[in-house]
């Protein structure tokens, strides 16, 4: 068996070796973990209308050795998953310490790659990504620019080869460290686009790799370790926020 890896990280590494089938099972048990460890591989191939085996080859794919080894690893991966909610004051110190750093953020460099880029691209990696990409997009509208979304890891598989060191892509990811990414990564910096990375923390490999990095920033004693992915959320729309304020006092200068 492959090195223990969560589900999602095991999916996204063989990604592009997928069938439309393997790609139906992968999507249900991303959005049904929970019941994942409890139903039958005969209850998930016929909630899906495969058969027994397309689903066991698909497991076998990622490195489980049997049904059972899957759901035992799943198990494992929501048990390590489940993080303590922090506390009032936590996530209090937290949110100054992010609004402190977007407050002395330069994003001149930023803005001026975006002016003259042909096209501008925004790719999130998961729900909450994706829910931010949305309304990045939409408030750049008000500024009269003009952002595409990549919606997905086929779309965004097909849209990376066709850019070109014109083009410019903003990547939104919580860990920034994600196989999928990381081939991403290799084929834009191969043809030179811009990358602009916002994530977490700026110790990741996509910070580390992107041209522009944005980050939600972390407090000296480590508190966002400790707080669950959900509560990044309005920290994503913050920095939006002071990012287009920004912009648009730029323009007015």
């Amino acid at each position: 068996m492959i090195d223990k890896k969560y589900f999602e990280q095991r999916a996204l590494a063989c990604f592009e070796d997928m069938t439309e089938s393997d790609i139906e099972v992968y999507r249900f048990i991303l959005s049904h973990k929970s019941e994942a460890v409890h139903i039958s591989i005969d209850s998930l191939a016929a909630e899906l209308y495969l058969s027994h085996s397309s689903v066991g080859r698909f497991l076998q794919k990622l490195g489980y050795d049997s049904f059972a080894d899957f759901k035992k690893n799943l198990q494992e991966e929501i048990i390590e998953t489940t993080i303590e909610a922090p506390s009032t004051k936590q996530m209090v110190l937290d949110y100054k310490a992010s609004l402190d750093y977007m407050a002395e953020a330069n994003f001149s460099e930023l803005f001026e790659r975006m002016d003259r880029s042909k096209r501008i691209y925004v790719f999130g990696t998961g729900a909450v990504q994706k829910q931010v990409a949305s309304e990045f997009v939409r408030q750049f509208l008000y500024c009269d620019k003009l952002l595409y979304i990549v919606d997905g890891y086929e779309e965004a598989i097909e849209t990376c080869a066709k850019m070109t060191s014109d083009d410019l892509i903003f990547i939104i990811s919580a860990s920034g460290e994600d196989e999928f990414v990381n081939h991403l990564l290799s084929v834009l910096m191969d043809q030179k686009v811009g990358i602009a990375s916002i994530t977490a923390s700026s110790d990741n490999t996509l910070a580390w790799m992107a041209d522009y990095k944005l980050h939600l920033s972390v407090t000296e004693d480590g508190i966002m370790s400790t707080v669950p992915q959900t509560i990044f959320t309005a920290k994503y729309f913050m920095l939006i926020d002071i990012m287009i304020n920004s912009y648009r006092r730029r323009r007015c200068v």
